[in-house]
């Protein structure tokens, strides 16, 4: 078995309870390009990572594209709970479309087995542990790991990773509409970028 092969099956064999405590498979995520992240805290980088996870998701919805959202509440002070629920609204409120999971460990012994998985397929990209709110590990569609965004790298809605992974999907809707735009500068069908990783 190939070591791409391997890091698939590990990809699709995870399991991770989401905010409703319902287990959810990976599994069930084959032959969709992902985005997962973790959200930490409620700090400057929430509103502007949400703003353009929010506008990919609606953009890319139809060709099959998910985002994936761990809350942790390892960096947290106050009041878990309270934190927790905070947490849960802000995300909501830019998109109910996002799969949003329950609060895992991002770093140290017990660290959930998605982001160990990632950390461990990510060759050193993102180091021996998460950073605190954002990163972003594109996943193709075969469950390997593309690409990652540290938290301070430039993301945008226009991402030429993505469009490429996305380029051969089918569109299940033939129409997207986008309200925040008066036209679709972001065509898929338009995308020519060799992007090599």
């Amino acid at each position: 078995m190939s070591e791409r092969s391997r890091e698939s099956k590990e990809f699709y064999s995870l399991k991770a309870l989401d905010y409703k405590d319902i287990e959810i498979s990976f599994n069930t995520f084959k032959n969709n390009v992902i985005i997962i992240t973790n959200m930490s805290t409620c700090c400057g980088l929430t509103k502007s990572n949400l703003n353009v996870l929010s506008d990919i998701q609606t953009l890319y919805r139809d060709y099959g594209l998910k985002v994936l959202i761990f809350p942790s509440l390892q960096y947290i002070k106050d009041d878990e709970v309270d934190a927790l629920r905070k947490m849960y609204d802000i995300i909501t409120e830019y998109s109910d479309e996002f799969i949003i999971f329950s609060d895992v460990n991002i770093y140290g012994k017990n660290v959930h087995p998605v982001f160990k998985h990632l950390i461990k397929w990510s060759k050193g990209l993102c180091g021996s542990f998460m950073k605190w709110d954002f990163p972003k590990f594109i996943i193709n569609d075969k469950g390997n790991l593309v690409k990652v965004y540290e938290p301070g790298d430039r993301f945008e809605v226009n991402n030429p990773i993505i469009k490429k992974l996305l380029k051969n999907k089918k569109c299940v809707k033939r129409q997207l509409k986008i309200v925040r735009y008066e036209r679709n500068p972001y065509d898929i069908e338009d995308s020519e970028e060799e992007i090599y990783y």
